[in-house]
């Protein structure tokens, strides 16, 4: 028992959830617009990076706490018990991950910029 409201194939849900703002279905889309559910895509992704320093910032608060100046000069490697190294290189993994992320964001504006730049 079906209904006039229910979806019954694929292209009727892409058509539905375009119409929705969900521009991720709208694959067809040629002016590239930025809809409502890309800028909340955005602020998330960002909202968890900066969730995942402070996180790393805070277990980094503990090598200052217990620093022991006899076991090396601040900041050193020999100086961090393996708790301590352990994220220490997770924040520089992180920072890693994090230029890549900009790079390929900067790559994409460029491309966008250019595409617009080409058009007009």
């Amino acid at each position: 028992m079906t209904t006039d409201n229910e979806i019954k194939d694929s292209e009727q849900a892409r058509r539905y959830f375009i119409s929705m703002g969900c521009s991720h279905f709208n694959i067809d889309r040629k002016d590239k617009e930025i809809c409502f559910i890309d800028i909340i895509y955005w602020l998330a992704i960002i909202g968890a990076d900066v969730l995942i320093y402070m996180i790393l910032g805070v277990f980094q608060m503990d090598y200052d706490d217990n620093y022991n100046s006899s076991k090396g000069e601040y900041w050193s490697l020999a100086s961090m018990n393996k708790r301590q190294l352990t994220f220490y290189f997770a924040l520089q993994l992180w920072n890693i991950i994090n230029i890549i992320g900009l790079m390929f964001i900067g790559r994409k504006i460029y491309k966008r910029v250019k595409y617009v730049h080409i058009i007009s």
